[in-house]
């Protein structure tokens, strides 16, 4: 038991740093997410501009932002569960 709770808290500390580092590239990404969701909004509110290529690309974006969303989540929940177990043990 004791080599699988130094396991289980070495696998933590790895995991936790990978989450941390995760959540800068996240932050980074959903920051230039948000750049380009100003520029089509700016796009859009211009005379003539075509509404059509602005839905279809806010919809592209819009899955985008949630996959990353999605990806960190899980990460999340996995290191989590890992805390929860440490703390059983």
């Amino acid at each position: 038991m004791f080599t699988d709770h130094n396991t289980l808290i070495s696998r933590i500390l790895n995991e936790e740093e990978h989450l941390i580092e995760n959540h800068k590239v996240h932050v980074n990404e959903i920051i230039n997410c948000e750049k380009y969701e100003m520029q089509l909004i700016s796009e859009v509110d211009k005379s003539g501009s075509d509404v059509e290529e602005y839905v279809a690309n806010l919809d592209k974006l819009l899955l985008q932002k949630m996959s990353k969303i999605i990806d960190l989540r899980k990460n999340l929940l996995s290191f989590n569960c890992h805390l929860q177990l440490e703390k059983q043990l």
